[in-house]
């Protein structure tokens, strides 16, 4: 932890978080947070963590999120769940399906983009005035935010509140 500053929570869940967000257009508002070592000693390589979003609409979005990199095994799945049917997606073995009801009703694969590339592909064109940032600084602290309330989660064992960024 001195030295990552976390374990997958902060280095791959942050970026699932800031997915739900992106896909659902919601905010995080409690977030319910498990993690567990499979396969390593000092910081968490697997965890679970349900997130309650606040939506436009004043309903109620679930996100469950969950990781691993604990074996050869990985993967990474964001379901988003609501009235309407589910969105369940795999950033590690690259797919997503919309469920509604009992049925899958779209299931597609995705390409396996490389993420450091196509960032820095993304950066370029904001910086040359081609392209507005495709994550802003508040996305990066709200997401940040979800990580701590999972990090509070862990140590009460209980449902904690997100802290709610504000832009200027």
């Amino acid at each position: 932890p001195a030295i990552s500053g976390g374990g997958n929570i902060l280095h791959t869940g942050i970026h699932q978080f800031d997915l739900a967000r992106y896909l659902t257009g919601a905010e995080a508002q409690e977030v319910s947070c498990f993690a567990g070592r499979v396969a390593t000693q000092s910081t968490e390589d697997s965890f679970a963590a349900t997130l309650f979003l606040g939506q436009a609409g004043g309903g109620t979005l679930l996100a469950a999120i969950s990781a691993s990199r604990g074996t050869r095994s990985r993967y990474g799945e964001i379901r988003l769940i609501g009235n309407a049917g589910q969105i369940v997606a795999d950033h590690a073995h690259h797919s997503i399906a919309l469920l509604q009801g009992n049925r899958i009703v779209r299931e597609e694969g995705l390409a396996d983009l490389p993420t450091v590339r196509e960032t820095l592909r993304a950066f370029e064109a904001m910086v040359r005035g081609n392209a507005p940032a495709p994550i802003t600084p508040v996305d990066g602290a709200r997401a940040v935010a979800i990580v701590d309330a999972c990090y509070r989660s862990l140590r009460s064992g209980h449902r904690e509140s997100v802290a709610q960024v504000q832009e200027n």
